[in-house]
């Protein structure tokens, strides 16, 4: 089987969206919060990849101006999508661990029960990771999933404490 891989245009977002829903199920049943966290998403992808900001909900943030702060990566096979990842770009304070102060987030790591095994995450997974390089970024964050730790730790990944969070 041959697949390929593409970054992922705005002319996708329909299928981004659906890969976001599947993935979000592997999880259990939506509740409220996680159907608002999806209705939420086109508008998250539209900016975040670069669409023009004259859509609905869209905000215009100077600092990112002709640069996108998300890029999501596809393998496909005869024209389907099998598996995909992303990677969101942000700035934070330089610290010696990141000098430059650009980190980047890996997420949305999920690949369709009947293409597991191939090779598929580790490939995009390197893709996502070669992105964030070329961007200039020095540090790369993630959350794993017990099934997903296997290959963060192969690739290089160190274990950590999960990242705090704070909700209002």
């Amino acid at each position: 089987m041959t697949y390929t891989y593409r970054k992922a245009e705005l002319s996708d977002i329909g299928a981004l969206v659906q890969l976001r829903a599947d993935f979000m199920a592997c999880f259990g049943p939506a509740d409220e919060k996680g159907r608002e966290a999806l209705g939420n998403y086109e508008a998250f992808l539209l900016e975040g990849m670069g669409a023009p900001h004259n859509h609905p909900g869209a905000a215009h943030h100077p600092s990112q101006e002709g640069n996108c702060s998300f890029a999501q990566w596809l393998a496909e096979r005869d024209g389907e999508i099998a598996a995909t990842g992303s990677v969101s770009f942000w700035r934070m304070p330089p610290t010696t661990h990141c000098p430059s102060g650009k980190a980047a987030y890996i997420g949305n790591m999920f690949t369709y029960p009947a293409h597991r095994s191939r090779g598929l995450a580790g490939e995009i997974l390197r893709l996502l990771a070669d992105e964030a390089r070329a961007a200039g970024c020095h540090a790369l964050f993630l959350h794993a999933s017990d099934q997903g730790r296997p290959l963060y730790e192969g690739y290089g990944f160190a274990a950590s404490e999960s990242m705090m969070e704070y909700k209002f």
